[in-house]
């Protein structure tokens, strides 16, 4: 399903700004007659809510290219030539 930001990585009938002259050439996603007769929102709204409860699983221990995400740096020391 396309984005509902301006970098699209698809282009499909049932959310109009994602078929725009700035899209073309992307992949085409071809709705099914019974998805467009009754499309759920992800398909038409914009933006979609997730509450933190539902996204948690996935949900990022360390912050990225933090101290303690990149870890020690003493396995990826620059060889010394002898």
């Amino acid at each position: 399903m396309p984005r509902g930001d301006p970098w699209f990585v698809a282009r499909c009938d049932l959310k109009p700004a994602s078929v725009a002259d700035t899209t073309r050439g992307k992949l085409r996603v071809l709705p099914s007659p019974e998805l467009q007769a009754s499309p759920p929102l992800s398909c038409t709204q914009q933006s979609v809510m997730v509450p933190p409860e539902a996204g948690a699983k996935f949900r990022q221990a360390l912050l990225f290219q933090s101290a303690e995400w990149i870890g020690p740096t003493t396995c990826c020391a620059t060889p010394t030539r002898a």
